[in-house]
């Protein structure tokens, strides 16, 4: 950690940009999802949770690959974090029970807020090289 982050004011940006990305992980992919489901609607809860798994790990990759690309927050690329531990915190206290609805829908929140937080990061980590890499953004020039 850089001596400009150590000092509690510091600190408290950084903390306050890794809530915000956080948030941003979590509730765009959740806004965004609305319109496709108006669009093509589920007519169960398991043909919803297949659909939003994969739609939800693709919206957060783009939103946190165009996050990083205007802004490069740092904290973006370490959000994938909460997601992990999320994901494992629940595995661990919730194993036992499967096979109810409560249990089910449990995880399935559980799982569309790991899948953001982890889409997102990804996001970050590779999507700027990747749009450079398809020449959807200029390469770095270096002098």
């Amino acid at each position: 950690m850089s001596a400009a982050r150590m000092n509690p004011a510091g600190l408290l940006r950084h903390a306050g940009g890794f809530l915000l990305n956080l948030f941003v992980a979590e509730m765009g992919p959740a806004i965004a999802e609305r319109e496709f489901y108006k669009i093509f609607p589920a007519h169960t809860l398991q043909s919803a949770y297949l659909k939003e798994i994969p739609l939800s790990f693709t919206i957060a990759l783009l939103l946190g690959g165009l996050v990083y690309y205007k802004w490069k927050p740092p904290q973006a690329r370490g959000v994938w974090v909460v997601g992990i531990c999320l994901f494992l915190w629940h595995a661990a206290n919730h194993s036992s029970s499967y096979g109810t609805m409560s249990v089910f829908r449990a995880w399935s929140t559980l799982d569309f807020a790991s899948v953001r937080a982890i889409g997102y990061s990804i996001g970050a980590l590779v999507g700027d090289d990747a749009l450079r890499a398809l020449h959807l953004l200029p390469r770095h020039h270096h002098d």
